[in-house]
């Protein structure tokens, strides 16, 4: 009976140690537009990165903004959407003005201003849930 019962724990065990195992994260469709000033943009690059601080997991999504500023956002491992939960938002501009060769970059080359293209700075914390459609905002002084 001893014998019986620790092969069972160590059989449980082994599987719960198994890649793959894991719960995989939920994941939603992600329909959005992306606004400067109140006016739909354009070549704009959305990342989706999942927030671990509010304790969500999973792969980031991404996708361009298209002449409307409507995007759709697509996982890393090739998924339609991003996972459900708390995302810091990244964004930068697919149209900026690349400086030539001896001129300074001016934050001016681009749409997005510098803080919302870095995740450790970026204001943008959205909610994914599904079904629900997301505007993005951004002020540009």
């Amino acid at each position: 009976m001893k014998r019986l019962a620790l092969v069972l724990l160590l059989t449980t065990c082994a599987g719960l140690l198994m890649p793959g195992c894991e719960k995989k994260p939920a994941i939603a469709p992600v329909q959005g537009t992306v606004k400067i000033n109140g006016v739909v943009a354009g070549g704009i690059d959305v990342q989706f990165y999942p927030d671990h601080k509010k304790d969500t997991r999973g792969p980031r999504s991404s996708g361009v903004t298209d002449e409307n500023g409507a995007f759709t956002l697509k996982t890393d491992t090739g998924e339609e959407g991003a996972v459900v939960g708390f995302h810091r938002v990244v964004l930068d501009d697919t149209r900026r003005r690349v400086a030539q060769q001896g001129e300074m970059p001016s934050p001016d080359d681009s749409r997005i201003p510098e803080h919302y293209t870095q995740l450790a700075y970026t204001p943008v914390l959205i909610e994914v849930k599904p079904g629900q459609p997301i505007v993005i905002e951004v002020t540009r002084p």
